[in-house]
Order: C-alpha cells, then sequence, then structure tokens
C-alpha cells in the first residue's frame, strides 16, 4: 500500500518541472529560498557556503556565505517571487529560475525599475554568485563578465563553493573542472 501510495503523495506535494510556484519567499542561503515549506535552489548558481570566507581587495577575510545571502535578500526583500520550476533534486528540494519586480533604477542584467528579472543571473553578474557548471552552463557567461570587471567576491579572493565544501569535508575533487584557479581572475 505504502509502494502506491508514496509516488502519489510525492506527485501532489511537490509541482512538477515546467509548472511556477509564486509566494513571499524566505531567503535561506545566497542560492536557496523557501516558498512556504517548499525549498526552492536557484537553477544554474552555487553562492557560498554560509560558513565560506573571501578576501576582499585588500586581502581581509570576511563571511561570504553571509554576504550572499544579504544581497539575495536585497534583490528579494518582502516581494513575491515568481519560480519556474527546473527540476526535482535528489534530496527532494527544486530547481528553478526566479523572477522578482525591480526596485532598482537599472539591475546588471537590464531590467529597469517595476520589470521582473532573475534573481540568480543578477546575483552571479553581480560577483554574489558563481555559475553551477555542473548544473547548467547558463551563467557561464555572466560569471565571466562578472570576473572581468572585478565584481563583488571578483574584486578579491573566492574559492568556488564546490571545491570549499570538498576541502571543508576533508575531501579532493580531482576532477579536471575542479582545478580551474578561481584565484586567478585574468583567465
Amino acid at each position: 500500500m505504502f509502494r502506491i501510495l508514496l509516488p502519489i503523495l510525492i506527485a501532489v506535494t511537490f509541482p512538477a518541472a515546467g509548472k511556477t510556484l509564486s509566494g513571499q519567499a524566505t531567503v535561506i542561503d545566497g542560492d536557496t529560498v523557501a516558498i512556504g515549506e517548499t525549498t526552492i535552489h536557484l537553477h544554474g548558481i552555487d553562492a557560498p557556503e554560509m560558513d565560506q570566507f573571501c578576501s576582499d581587495k585588500k586581502g581581509k577575510q570576511f563571511n561570504c556565505g553571509h554576504a550572499a545571502k544579504r544581497r539575495l535578500f536585497l534583490y528579494i526583500g518582502a516581494d513575491p517571487l515568481d519560480c519556474n520550476i527546473t527540476a526535482r533534486n535528489e534530496d527532494g528540494s527544486l530547481a528553478a529560475i526566479c523572477r522578482v519586480k525591480s526596485y532598482f533604477r537599472n539591475t546588471e542584467n537590464g531590467a529597469t525599475r517595476g520589470e521582473k528579472f532573475d534573481v540568480a543571473l543578477e546575483m552571479v553578474l553581480t560577483g554574489h554568485a558563481l555559475a553551477a557548471r555542473a548544473q547548467a552552463s547558463d551563467y557561464t557567461v555572466a560569471e565571466g563578465r562578472a570576473r572581468g570587471k572585478g565584481m563583488g567576491f571578483w574584486s578579491g579572493r573566492i574559492e568556488a563553493p564546490w571545491k570549499w565544501r570538498d576541502h571543508s569535508k576533508g575531501e579532493i575533487n580531482n576532477s579536471p573542472a575542479s582545478h580551474f584557479n578561481y584565484f586567478d581572475r585574468t583567465r
């Protein structure tokens, strides 16, 4: 009986890819929000972890995970977030492209006051998140633009969040992609 009901319960509880979920969001960290009881990871980005430190352009250490969370909150605030679900993650959370109405005169991604903009793209363009290459290559050009301009975390030193997670667990990721030097802003 449980085997029959579980897939039905999951299908009813979590919206399917391609559906939209809207509502007031709570910012969990620099790349994760919750709408109601549903956890949503912003599609295509990876922001520093909450206990991850970076260095600014003068070499001073700061908690870049908290800075990323504050930046995401700045974009979302108390406004309703519209999330187009792209996938369901292994942990049951959703991945989505989320948009919110701009209160800024201009955003880095070109939205003006009153227009909706992709918050993940804005996080990457302002240098407060990295493109998640393992998930999607959607934001790699935007990351290159932010790196080239020395925006956000790119003005100092940042370790890619996925590499930082591997190091913090005592594991080293030996895949070729993990050897890209995120401290070298000249590439």
